[in-house]
């Protein structure tokens, strides 16, 4: 059961990297951001991923 727990802790406290790319992707359309700073953001959060699904 404290297994359980921790993992909900966990998984609560993660960030969705595709949150995060659709977020700055907002953030670039209203000009909050520059097209350097969403490629930089948005390689992140790839890797982020590639590297998740690489370990399946």
């Amino acid at each position: 059961m404290y297994d359980t727990l921790d993992k909900k802790k966990i998984s609560e406290t993660e960030v969705d990297p595709m949150d995060k790319i659709i977020k700055s992707k907002e953030l670039l359309d209203i000009g909050a951001i520059n097209e350097e700073e969403f490629q930089k953001v948005k390689n992140k959060y790839l890797d982020q991923i590639l590297k998740k699904f690489m370990e399946i």
